[in-house]
């Protein structure tokens, strides 16, 4: 368990992995670590808006847009990237 149900960065070790492996990272502590190494940080959420925008329906799943029009899922990330997000 990871000390409660705080998200846990991906990649990272967690409590009772290997001997050894190094102390799991939570997502607070991934931002604390972007910020503390960089002037910014760019990130954004509005990944259902943006689906939206390109045509899902209400009631729709959106995680199964990845199957069903991966060039929308991929157009929406591509756009962040573009815009500077990390």
């Amino acid at each position: 368990m990871n000390g409660g149900n705080r998200p846990v960065a991906p990649g990272a070790a967690k409590t009772g992995d290997a001997p050894g492996a190094p102390e799991e990272t939570t997502m607070s502590d991934l931002l604390s670590r972007l910020l503390a190494e960089r002037d910014w940080l760019l990130c954004d959420g509005a990944m259902g808006t943006s689906l939206f925008q390109r045509g899902l329906e209400t009631g729709e799943a959106p995680d199964l847009w990845n199957v069903t029009n991966p060039e929308k899922v991929a157009d929406v990330h591509q756009g962040f990237v573009d815009a500077g997000s990390d």
